[in-house]
């Protein structure tokens, strides 16, 4: 995280607070790209918070946060499943304290994205049930920031599989009538 995101994120605060757009980092290589690389998360909205905050402090609690995220998220996922509230605190904890989400932590693309997936799915689901277009566009929101925030590969892997498989879950067990 240190080498690799803590500078990357830096170099991206720096050029925002004085008021321009990192197109270019000259400080990689000889000067890199820096916009174009997806990695940079500089259109990613919760990014803002190390951009309005001192550096050291705000990316702490853009990673706390996100951390927070997750288990609100799967919260309330579980909680739209209709599980118990005690068993919904225990899946988000586990999912938030698991050893995926622990393991990327030092891979903040990884972690901006991965924290999307469970409101991507509730969007999704409460589509599904209800037949809202609104839902769709949440869950489509969700997508998008998971891929603004630095790792299109996360949605493709996690979120278009997972989503995939539920669908053909839900129209071969029939939990949606007049769906499919």
């Amino acid at each position: 995280m240190y080498a690799f995101y803590y500078p990357r994120q830096l170099f991206a605060a720096e050029c925002i607070k004085s008021g321009m757009l990192p197109l270019w980092n000259p400080h990689l290589a000889s000067g890199v790209p820096f916009l174009a690389n997806l990695q940079s998360s500089v259109f990613y909205p919760l990014s803002i918070i190390y951009c309005l905050l001192p550096f050291e402090l705000g990316f702490k609690y853009f990673i706390v946060l996100h951390y927070f995220l997750a288990g609100l998220w799967m919260f309330l996922l579980m909680r739209h499943w209709k599980y118990e509230a005690s068993a919904c605190m225990v899946s988000a904890i586990g999912f938030m304290f698991g050893g995926y989400m622990i393991s990327i932590l030092d891979n903040v693309s990884f972690l901006t994205a991965a924290v999307w997936l469970p409101l991507a799915v509730l969007c999704y689901d409460l589509f599904l049930k209800e037949k809202r277009r609104i839902h769709l566009v949440l869950a489509g929101l969700a997508v998008g920031l998971q891929i603004l925030g630095g790792d299109a590969s996360c949605y493709v892997l996690s979120t278009f599989l997972f989503i995939f498989a539920y669908h053909l879950y839900c129209v071969r067990t029939v939990r949606n009538p007049g769906f499919g």
